[in-house]
């Protein structure tokens, strides 16, 4: 099994996921691609090592900052400035820009010419450079404006094109054959007749029903991940069944799941999620306790592990028929089938990581050692690293969303969490 994913800040909105998920069924590949959120691009790379990703797409805010840490870049994403896939081979990281492939090819396949017409582009990050050089490869002439007017005034003389100071879009637009908005949302109403639309985060309902014409942002997702998967596995999937993959709807279970290595704070950031987002929280380690009136110490010193899994098996069953929870499954439940069909079936995942080195210093005092039956004293980094290794295909293909939990405090953790379920 080969893994994949995508990573940004937030991620939680990716259809990615759908998309190359649906195409790995197809092609009877056993191969999992995951959304990963993580605070900075350095932290890309480590997760690439520790998970043995193979391959991953990059979305907002790390396009370009993910450049310096990578071992060389396509020619187009050095003329881009921005990376949206990056590839792991022999040991060395390679980037590539397909958001240029994809909003080419979302325009010419929605039959649209820009030669010669006048095409603005809102936005200042990797996918609003992608859009500026796609457009001038078509032969537009291609204006571009950001909130922040330095912002879009710098990748105007980078790429040559024209500039406009965002308070003057409303006298720019009436004239304007294509609208390229590449920022999360637009905060600002436009008059627009004839101009055509075409929104990077599929923003449509703010347009439809005024009469323009919109192209779809699910062609520039779909065109990009067409030439990822090119990339990816040297050959070009099924166009049909990538925009079947998008028709289904990806409405989140109301229980959530935390899953991940012992230490990493299921429980601390479960009460805090609960508590923000009006759920009931449960700690299946405090249950079983509670069900067998053992600590789990004396149950795996007096019974051993096995009858400590099949008190999991049984309490995490129950909870399962319970509703609105978040719920802190055990660090080794995901070695149960059982407990795998209950996540796949009634919980939306969220693995917490944490590099292994941090995890060391966390069971640093002896008695945090003892109260986990799986660690031993004398070889902590060995210990951790095995149990990492024994489970880390389970944390990552069950989950839905992968938080990399970095370097931030408890407090500024638990507020990111909290920002991405928002989303």
């Amino acid at each position: 099994m080969k893994k994949y994913a995508i990573f940004g800040n937030p991620v939680i909105h990716s259809k990615s996921p759908q998309i190359f998920n649906s195409l790995f069924k197809e092609y009877g590949q056993s191969n999992v691609y995951n959304r990963i959120k993580v605070n900075e691009a350095s932290e890309i790379i480590d997760i690439f090592n520790q998970y043995d990703l193979s391959g991953a797409n990059i979305t907002s805010p790390f396009k370009e900052a993910i450049i310096p840490f990578l071992d060389g870049i396509d020619n187009i994403s050095k003329e881009v400035n921005a990376v949206n896939t990056v590839v792991k081979k022999d040991n060395h990281y390679y980037g590539f820009n397909t958001d240029v492939y994809g909003v080419e090819n979302a325009i010419i396949n929605n039959g649209l010419s820009v030669k010669n017409k006048k095409c603005i582009v809102i936005g200042a990050g990797g996918a609003a450079k992608a859009a500026i050089y796609a457009l001038k490869s078509l032969g537009a002439s291609v204006f571009s404006t950001n909130r922040t007017d330095s912002k879009s005034l710098e990748i105007s003389i980078f790429f040559n094109c024209n500039h406009i100071i965002y308070r003057d879009i409303e006298n720019n637009i009436l004239d304007t054959h294509l609208l390229v908005i590449a920022v999360p949302k637009l905060d600002i109403n436009l008059k627009m007749k004839d101009t055509i639309i075409l929104d990077a985060n599929y923003n449509l309902s703010a347009f439809k029903g005024n009469g323009m014409r919109i192209v779809d942002g699910h062609d520039w997702l779909i065109h990009q991940a067409s030439k990822t998967f090119e990339i990816f596995f040297d050959k070009l999937p099924n166009h049909l069944k990538m925009k079947q993959s998008l028709k289904h709807g990806t409405s989140r279970p109301l229980n959530i799941a935390l899953i991940g290595m012992p230490g990493v704070g299921k429980s601390y950031y479960g009460k805090i999620l609960a508590a923000k987002i009006n759920k009931t929280f449960y700690d299946t380690d405090e249950l079983i306790e509670t069900r067998s009136k053992m600590s789990i110490n004396d149950i795996f010193n007096n019974f051993g592990e096995i009858r400590f899994r099949n008190y999991e098996e049984e309490v995490i069953s129950k909870l399962s028929t319970f509703e609105n929870t978040i719920v802190a499954f055990g660090g080794g439940s995901i070695l149960s089938q059982k407990v795998r069909d209950i996540l796949k079936k009634e919980y939306f995942v969220i693995n917490l990581h944490l590099s292994l080195d941090k995890l060391v210093n966390i069971f640093g005092s002896k008695e945090s050692i003892d109260r986990r039956p799986l660690l031993s004293s004398g070889t902590l980094m060995k210990d951790i690293m095995s149990i990492f290794n024994n489970r880390k295909e389970y944390y990552l293909s069950l989950s839905d969303l992968t938080i990399n939990l970095g370097d931030c405090t408890y407090e500024r953790n638990a507020l990111e969490m909290f920002k991405e379920l928002l989303v």
